[in-house]
């Protein structure tokens, strides 16, 4: 660690949302622009939210709010909610939930991937949804107090952030009234300072509900006209506001060793109290925030004179303000006027409260990264109680350039209560640029529905229109700073525009629950062509040391040309000993390349000459002796008499029945239904293909001179056996379906079966009908061209989820190799197929993050009624023998009740609630199920002890029917019992130990 890193700590995410800004990008507009985000409400329209008229018409009612926009929005099932637990969930929970992934976004971190701990310092504001969950008689009686106090209090922030998110570090909520978000900055740094997380996200959030309302003044604390002024001679308060941010923060020298982007950098913070050296417990007091500002200064280890901008804590109030510019005054000393500018983010938005200090940080951190510094608004003439001229600062009251190299300022915030913190941040350090890559990219997007896909593709469209940064680590970014969800599309782009434009007509693709094997396919004599692998040969380093290992073992002007380009010896691409040689060394080195990727073989198929590379990759053979027996093959193939070989598109019966009259004929291999290819010597093979023009059958001469896979061969065949038994042939290490067979193979070590692999016929076709019977529906062609996944997609015969990929192009294909070889990773890689992404130069970069598929969940939340509602003032007695259902139609009518019931708690329409998956399945927990328990007994009068309701009965149907057995046949009414007394703390806690101890128990009887 240098000095120059040494304590600071990197800004390298953020998100957002406030009043008039649903993210930093229009918070920063906002700010600019000199604009406010207070709406003000006409009578009408508080009328129509359901102000009462005569709080409307009260001297003291403000019709203006700060509203955050769409706070009963929430992506529910990005976060595993259910819906009715998402419509209890305080909003200003969810709303932390999704700005914290969009924070970790930002800063290009998956916390799944991410191989240390992230800690989360966060905190929340006033309890108002609570109030109106409480408020609702039904919600009240349907839902215990500590399931609502779970889903509301504060407590619980944090430690739900990190459950939500999967995070390890210190999840620690922080409660200091307005300074709330900037002492979790402070306690976060300290945190990763101290070693005990390696990252942190810190925060808070704060939201009035109701919104889309005013408010009732508080003389000297809110504004009487909807305007917060701060430091003016007007000044009378600040507007109620909310809001919500999240920091993700490093320490500077791993961020930048990391590659990590970085906003800002924080040199020093610092915390403390008033104590009791002020006029009141809510009174700001001079001494101790000009105390917290020299501590922060000097823990930056920087002047004051090197401040450039204060964010002043700002509450706009007559006693306030003078107060905290005197602080400010002390703290920098004697410095020149107006060398300072001064200004509070409050005169936009109005008090944030326990968020207040984060919007101030944020709008900081968007001016270090821009150079600009938004003015503050509402500011005319100065409170006479503020000597401007005697201090260093100025209000600025239009935007100014940011020239002062190094670009830093200070943000403070003051809690009522007197805790007091302030933070010295700095613009990100300047970097080296890095290379470039000169090759294609492979742009990578996922997400968790199809419509939250198709818009990360716009997002990133847009994006990439602006001038984004080197599409290199635009691409870096979304693979290694993105987390991996069920829908995806993946493209690789030459440049910018070309990324656009495949954006805009590419389509998402739902990947299986599991991840599939890939079956590696290795093509045969006549797929390889001049230059097949240049590219890759070129731009891939893994690929080009694998095939210089073969090549210093065996080449040729031939071989070399077909493998790594140029022109080609007059008829090398066609003759045996140089298409062979080369088209092996290509699949061997592709395999490499492919495993560099992670991506290794379930099972391998071999189409004739490709089999040696099957069993290369599956062990049987080492790459230097495939290589010999290629070399032999091809070789000695030369010195037959001369043969060709035909593609027939005939059934086999059909062309069989054709070589009846052509003796010399055999069938060499049969590829799918339609398709046979038939060798034998040269020219009765042209004198059948002659006869299938004539019959109107467009028959193709394959690109290799023999006739593999027929009588022509025998000549070689003992000295192929000779050799092969010279060399240790091993067990394979993974499934290996013969194309000799068709079936999996089992006797791949004997000279004999690779005597017969040559003379008998290809059988393709039953090899993928084998392949597909045992489940496998993800096929790769190691190997130019696509001949293979043509013939895989085809002998599928309609079989659904076929994926079937090619890696290099086709002869006739004008794509660059690397294109379509990062097509196909991307084409893998939506089909579900894990990879090891390779390590790049390129660093990470601020890229658009999710766009959560968001539904409104708001108070009151209500239970379905059941039909009919039993009384409330009886419940039906039990009867201690089990009874016989009486029908189906009464167990109908058992299943419609459960299902509106459990649908309370799980949410969903009650007829979409399954009846035979569990409702730990659907999303349950234990307090929900033990609520369900109880649930059930009120209101369908049948007692269903919880660990029964984990074990026995944990489904709708399965419910039903114990339900249903219970009910006596004639229900008496017995009397209520009276209601027992508030359980003590003690009796709570007993109960939740038990809980557990049941939850434990049963778990463990599931399995």
């Amino acid at each position: 660690m240098s000095p120059e890193t040494e304590g600071r700590i990197a800004i390298t995410g953020m998100a957002c949302r406030f009043p008039g800004a649903r993210d930093a990008g229009e918070f920063w507009d906002l700010l600019v622009s000199g604009r406010s985000g207070i709406a003000r409400f006409s009578r009408d329209e508080l009328l129509a939210e359901g102000v009462d008229a005569a709080e409307i018409d009260h001297p003291d009612y403000v019709a203006a709010a700060a509203d955050v926009p769409g706070v009963d929005l929430f992506d529910a099932k990005f976060f595993g909610c259910t819906d009715k637990a998402a419509g209890l969930l305080d909003p200003q929970h969810r709303l932390f939930l999704e700005t914290a992934w969009a924070a970790l976004e930002d800063a290009a971190c998956d916390p799944a991937a991410f191989s240390g701990s992230i800690g989360v310092f966060a905190g929340q504001g006033s309890d108002d949804y609570r109030r109106l969950l409480g408020a609702d008689p039904t919600v009240a009686s349907t839902y215990s107090p500590k399931l609502l106090d779970l889903s509301t209090g504060k407590d619980f922030l944090a430690t739900r952030t990190a459950f939500s998110l999967g995070l390890t570090g210190p999840a620690i909520t922080v409660q200091t009234a307005c300074s709330t978000s900037l002492v979790a900055v402070h306690l976060a740094c300290q945190s990763l300072l101290n070693g005990e997380c390696d990252t942190a996200l810190a925060g808070a959030v704060a939201l009035r509900a109701p919104q889309g309302r005013g408010y009732l003044r508080d003389e000297g604390m809110a504004s009487d006209d909807g305007q917060c002024r701060v430091f003016d001679a007007d000044a009378n308060g600040s507007v109620p506001s909310g809001g919500v941010g999240v920091l993700v923060l490093k320490p500077l020298a791993d961020a930048l060793a990391d590659g990590d982007p970085v906003h800002a950098v924080i040199l020093g913070s610092a915390v403390n109290n008033d104590g009791s050296s002020k006029v009141g417990f809510s009174a700001p007091g001079v001494d101790r925030q000009a105390a917290v500002i020299e501590e922060a200064l000097a823990v930056a280890g920087v002047p004051a004179e090197s401040i450039g901008y204060v964010e002043a804590h700002g509450t706009g109030t007559p006693l306030g303000d003078p107060i905290e510019v005197a602080a400010l005054a002390r703290a920098f000393g004697p410095l020149p006027a107006e060398s300072c500018w001064l200004g509070s983010v409050k005169s936009n938005i109005g008090h944030a409260d326990a968020a207040a200090g984060m919007a101030g940080l944020i709008k900081v951190v968007l001016a270090l990264r821009h150079g600009v510094v938004p003015p503050s608004l509402g500011f005319r003439s100065a409170n006479p109680e503020i000597d401007f001229a005697a201090t260093p600062f100025r209000v600025l009251t239009e935007t100014a350039p940011w020239p002062r190299e190094p670009r830093r300022a200070g943000v403070s915030s003051f809690g009522i209560g007197g805790t007091n913190a302030h933070v010295v941040v700095e613009a990100a350090p300047d970097r080296p640029g890095v290379s470039t890559s000169d090759g294609p990219e492979l742009l990578v997007l996922s997400a968790r529905t199809p419509t939250a896909l198709a818009a990360r593709r716009e997002d990133l469209a847009d994006f990439l229109r602006t001038g984004a940064p080197d599409l290199a680590a635009v691409a870096n970014t979304l693979r290694r700073g993105r987390a991996e969800f069920g829908y995806r599309t993946a493209i690789a782009a030459v440049d910018r525009a070309d990324a656009v434009e495949q954006l805009a007509a590419a389509s998402g693709h739902a990947v299986p629950d599991d991840p599939p094997g890939v079956v590696f396919l290795y093509p045969g004599g006549a797929a390889q062509h001049a230059g097949m692998s240049a590219g890759l040969y070129q731009g891939e380093p893994v690929f080009r040391a694998a095939a210089d290992e073969l090549l210093d073992l065996h080449s040729s002007p031939a071989v070399d040309a077909l493998v790594r380009g140029g022109d080609v010896p007059e008829g090398g691409t066609t003759a045996p000993g140089s298409a062979l040689v080369g088209l092996f060394i290509v699949e061997y080195a592709l395999t490499r390349l492919w495993e560099s990727w992670g991506v290794r073989p379930a099972a391998v198929l071999g189409h004739s000459s490709g089999e040696y590379a099957a069993a290369c990759a599956a062990g049987v053979l080492t790459p230097a002796d495939a290589l010999r027996v290629v070399v032999f093959r091809g070789s000695r193939m030369e010195e037959l008499p001369p043969g060709r070989m035909l593609a027939v598109p005939l059934t086999e019966a059909e062309v069989l029945d054709r070589l009846a009259d052509s003796p010399d004929l055999v069938v060499a291999a049969v590829n799918a239904a339609e398709s046979v290819v038939v060798a034998g010597p040269h020219t009765a093979v042209a004198a059948f293909a002659a006869a299938l023009t004539a019959d109107g059958v467009d028959a193709q001469v394959v690109g290799l001179d023999v006739a593999s896979h027929s009588p022509l061969v025998e000549p070689i065949l003992p000295a192929l056996a000779d050799l092969i038994g010279e060399l240790p042939l091993r067990p394979p290490t993974l499934p290996v379906v013969s194309g000799a067979t068709g079936q999996w193979s089992d006797d791949l070590t004997t000279p004999e079966y690779w005597v017969r692999h040559l003379r008998g016929p290809v059988r393709f076709r039953d090899a993928i009908q084998t392949l597909l019977a045992a489940g496998h529906r993800t096929f790769l062609e190691v190997g130019p061209g696509r001949m293979l996944t043509s013939l895989a997609r085809r002998n599928a015969d309609g079989a659904p989820g076929v994926v079937a990929v090619s890696s290099l192009p086709h002869s006739a294909d004008t794509r660059p190799q690397p294109v379509v070889f990062r097509g196909a990773v991307g084409a893998l890689w939506c089909a579900g197929v894990p990879m090891t992404w390779p390590e790049t130069d390129a660093r990470s970069v601020h890229l658009p993050t999710y766009p959560f598929d968001r539904r409104s969940f708001w108070a009151p939340v209500h239970p379905s009624p059941l039909d009919p509602p039993s009384p409330p003032e009886t419940r039906p007695t039990r009867t201690s023998a089990m009874s016989t259902p009486s029908s189906t139609a009464d167990l109908d009518g058992v299943r419609a009740d459960l299902r509106k019931v459990v649908s309370d708690f799980l949410g969903g329409a009650p007829e979409e609630i399954p009846g035979d998956v569990t409702f730990l399945d659907q999303g349950a927990d234990s307090l929900v199920i033990a609520q369900l328990a109880r649930a059930v007994g009120d209101r369908l009068g049948v007692r269903i002890p919880f660990r029964q309701l984990l074990v026995k009965y944990p489904t709708v149907d399965t419910l039903a029917v114990q339900v249903l057995s219970l009910r006596p046949a004639e229900q008496v009414p017995e009397p209520v019992e009276p209601e027992e007394p508030a359980p003590s703390v003690v009796t709570v806690v007993l109960a939740q130990l038990e809980l557990m101890r049941e939850q434990l128990a049963a778990l463990r009887e599931r399995g």
